[in-house]
């Protein structure tokens, strides 16, 4: 495997932003005496941080940079059930455990866009690709990749409708969600500067805010956005079980990044009236 400059992968600058967010986490945690299972869920925390600065600083092959975020994402999802079981929620724990909720919704698609890569990398050379594993025990999976647009989709009325003056663009991106401080997976199907779908079997109610993280294919921009669930859907024969989020919010270049990925891509055209 080629060696390039320590630092130089897609998943360098997220993995930076994740440990500068688990530095608070284990600031707050240590701040007081505390007894197991918190005790074990800082050594967890510690573990992640560790294996996020390889990435960050260390790491001079994509399978190092891939094996240090696959490393970081297991240590935080066992740490995130460590403090979830804690008996008597406190303060300092309940914003601790939000914050590795949300280092997970932002590690999950990067980590997931790396094995995706190395399997196209693997495809490419002629040889069979390797099975796509879980990213980590305890990590929530995502609905199976389809590889094609949707073709058809229930009509939705009212106010809940995903509104956007933008034609939709079919992509097939790992999202990490964060919710209620829970992390969840989704996978999206289709894009546009007004919202997305996402394929989830753990769809929330309409209405629902939600803190939203994907990699783009184009160029690899890590998309953050908080959005609102306008609608949800159960699984059917021919469409994934998942809900339309509609952006509250977005960065000028998270809009620069999606509308030129919209621009790249043909626009979705469908059955849709969501």
């Amino acid at each position: 495997m080629k060696s390039e400059a320590p630092g130089s992968f897609p998943a360098a600058k997220p993995a930076k932003q994740a440990r500068e967010l688990l530095v608070d986490a284990l600031a707050r945690l240590q701040a007081d005496d505390v007894a197991p299972p918190v005790s074990e869920a800082i050594e967890e925390i510690a573990a992640a941080s560790s294996a996020l600065y390889t990435v960050e600083k260390e790491a001079e092959t994509a399978q190092a940079s891939a094996g240090g975020v696959r490393i970081a994402i297991e240590h935080l999802g066992k740490g995130l059930a460590k403090l979830q079981a804690a008996p008597k929620p406190y303060e300092a724990l309940i914003v601790a455990t939000e914050t590795l909720a949300r280092t997970l919704a932002l590690l999950y698609p990067v980590g997931r866009a790396q094995q995706r890569r190395r399997r196209q990398a693997v495809m490419v050379e002629g040889e069979t690709a390797p099975e796509t594993e879980p990213l980590a025990p305890g990590v929530p999976p995502a609905p199976e990749p389809l590889g094609r647009p949707r073709t058809k989709t229930p009509v939705f009325e009212g106010d809940e409708q995903r509104i956007s003056v933008v034609p939709r663009t079919f992509v097939e991106a790992d999202i990490g969600l964060m919710s209620d401080s829970h992390f969840y997976t989704g996978l999206s199907l289709d894009i546009s500067t007004g919202g997305l779908f996402v394929a989830t079997y753990q769809p929330k109610p309409p209405g629902t805010e939600v803190s939203l993280y994907l990699v783009l294919p184009l160029d690899g921009h890590v998309v953050q956005a908080t959005g609102i669930v306008r609608w949800t859907r159960d699984h059917g024969t021919d469409a994934p079980p998942g809900m339309g989020i509609a952006f509250k919010n977005l960065s000028e270049a998270d809009l620069a990044a999606i509308t030129a990925f919209c621009d790249h891509r043909s626009p979705m055209y469908h059955d849709s009236a969501d």
